[in-house]
């Protein structure tokens, strides 16, 4: 294993366990607050803090972490330049200023990643 592929694995893993972690706070905080406000939002956090460990891990985890860090990376960033014009996004989530920062901040960090520990064009197959 190369240490580019090391590095995305441990991004990917970080990640996704910083995203279950915060995830379980808002549930339980808000579950003891008797809120659901915001559950909504925790909610797709942890599934994505999931999917995110999830494709790190079996078969095809190199490929299944850079395609999860592409897809979160779009996500994210897309979701954190339209909470600056739509606030609540289809009713759904309501967005503030710290969650439109930390989506951009993301997207931006997680393209960043993905792009530095891209694959290059070798004309070898298989590099990853």
């Amino acid at each position: 294993m190369s240490m580019k592929q090391k590095i995305c694995l441990v991004y990917v893993r970080l990640i996704s366990i910083l995203f279950i972690i915060q995830a379980s706070f808002g549930i339980f905080q808000k579950l003891y607050e008797g809120r659901t406000d915001d559950l909504v939002h925790n909610i797709l956090h942890a599934l994505i803090g999931i999917i995110g460990a999830l494709s790190s891990f079996g078969e095809n985890k190199f490929v299944k972490s850079r395609k999860f860090l592409l897809g979160l990376s779009l996500f994210y960033f897309c979701l954190g330049l339209i909470g600056w014009f739509w606030p609540n996004p289809f009713g759904l989530i309501p967005l503030g200023v710290a969650d439109n920062i930390f989506h951009v901040l993301v997207g931006l960090l997680s393209f960043a990643v993905y792009l530095t520990l891209g694959e290059r064009k070798t004309g070898r197959k298989n590099e990853w």
